[in-house]
């Protein structure tokens, strides 16, 4: 009977896993209990990302990482790869702003073997010349497929807006064509030698929490770090402050049948006291299918497939962004619906039935993440890397847990500016733009959109009004 809604089922209570810190040998452990789990679950969390690259040899830090499984304590690319398989091991490497993690996933009793094949990949990489210059083509195939997708096109050109051309936050972590082009496999030896000095590893299992455990599990890596020569406390890079551009950006896609939409302003960092409280509030917006944005964009006007928003946060900064990809002849009056929205959240006090979806959302999101204990090793490689307490999943239960409407609204109005947003287009720039600075709710500043490319790089002319 499709006249009757289906039951929910009862909400998942959040049961944080048992953890603990330890040192051994100069190498950082944290060990996560989760009985029953079939995997171990490795990370290796490294604190360098794009952010240390230098200007001018941009997705660096990204190409150390893509070259650390190929080839590494004296086995080749090939022998390596062989290696893993036959442990039924991945091994899989992932670089962020301001982060790199290596994981590794493995039955418990392979385990000893796969973390020397770890070890040797985080502290004994070849970076072989011809091993590079394969890898380098991989990555520029991968941009070049990148820039043919609007969402790419929209968070370049968010993210120069956003934190300024010259900002590390502004770069993309893969980089671009002709920085990756200038790179040798002798510059990949260099940054890592400078970054890699300070390691720590996550491990999520059925495991004891105790110093010998720690030891154990580390050992490979702290061997291979003990007896390499030349490791210092990595560099500390300051970041300039984000230069943001308020107002709109246009990225020219002629005939596009759909316009990619993203609104969004500079929030606070990972360490923001209020992110339990901004991510009740983010799931009453953009955080769930019921939410705000999806029910009036995609339910209520048939603008678009699906609507979200989220916080993105970072060592230094972060940001809010929502987002849409609507038809592209309803693009200012879904822009002008996003708005709404936005300034209904900051204007009016949510109902304490709405607050209690938003905390329920949160805290099933918190308990979806960590449902396997690939997602927990994850969740505490965040919490290694930014210096959060071992309970912050039950800080951000109880967190969401406590949120009032009163102080929900108190933190979207500090963390959701729509009056101070760089909002990025990408579509029919041509037939869009006149629309488009005709919405009410905009920055002042989009009475003069900028107009960048595919690669958010931004452009001196602009197609003529229609």
């Amino acid at each position: 009977d499709l006249s009757v809604a289906p039951k929910l089922g009862p909400v998942q209570p959040l049961v944080p896993p048992a953890a603990a810190r330890f040192k051994h040998a100069g190498i950082d452990v944290l060990l996560v209990r989760r009985p029953g789990a079939p995997l171990l679950e490795s990370v290796v969390v490294v604190p360098v990302g794009e952010a240390q690259s230098p200007p001018e040899r941009a997705g660096l830090a990204n190409a150390v990482a893509a070259m650390l499984t190929e080839g590494a304590g004296g086995r080749s690319a090939t022998a390596f790869a062989d290696a893993l398989e036959e442990l039924g091991a991945t091994l899989q490497p992932h670089v962020t702003a301001d982060t790199t993690l290596l994981s590794l996933s493995v039955l418990p009793g392979r385990y000893p073997a796969a973390a020397e094949l770890l070890a040797d990949a985080v502290l004994r990489p070849a970076f072989a010349e011809a091993d590079w210059q394969r890898t380098r083509g991989e990555l520029l195939a991968q941009l070049a497929q990148l820039r043919d997708e609007p969402r790419y096109n929209a968070e370049r050109a968010l993210l120069s807006g956003l934190y300024g051309e010259q900002h590390p936050y502004g770069r993309p972590v893969l980089g671009d064509e002709v920085a990756l082009g200038k790179l040798q496999a002798a510059d990949l030896a260099r940054f890592h030698r400078a970054y890699y000095g300070a390691l720590t590893l996550v491990v999520v299992g059925d495991v004891e929490l105790s110093a010998a455990t720690a030891e154990r599990l580390s050992t490979p890596l702290a061997r291979r770090f003990a007896t390499s020569t030349g490791w210092a406390p990595p560099p500390v890079v300051a970041l300039p402050p984000p230069r943001s551009h308020p107002g709109l950006i246009l990225v020219d896609r002629p005939g596009a049948p759909q316009s990619e939409l993203l609104i969004a302003n500079l929030a606070g960092d990972r360490l923001d006291p209020d992110r339990a409280v901004a991510a009740v509030a983010n799931m009453l917006l953009g955080g769930l299918f019921t939410s705000r944005l999806n029910q009036n964009l995609r339910e209520a006007h048939g603008y678009t497939y699906g609507a979200q928003s989220l916080f993105v946060r970072q060592k230094d900064a972060g940001q809010f962004v929502a987002q849409a990809a609507v038809r592209s002849d309803v693009t200012a009056e879904s822009l002008a619906e996003m708005l709404k929205e936005l300034g209904r959240l900051r204007s009016e006090l949510v109902t304490p039935a709405e607050l209690t979806k938003g905390q329920k959302g949160e805290i099933q999101r918190i308990v979806a993440q960590g449902e396997r204990a690939a997602g927990l090793a994850q969740i505490y490689a965040q919490i290694a890397r930014y210096g959060l307490p071992l309970d912050e999943l039950a800080r951000q239960g109880a967190g969401a847990q406590q949120a009032t409407p009163a102080e929900l609204q108190r933190v979207v109005r500090a963390q959701i500016r729509p009056a101070e947003a760089t909002v990025v287009v990408v579509g029919d720039a041509k037939k869009l733009e006149a629309k488009l600075r005709a919405v009410s709710g905009l920055p002042a500043a989009a009475a003069s959109p900028q107009y960048r490319d595919l690669d958010g790089r931004l452009k001196p002319g602009r197609p003529a009004s229609p």
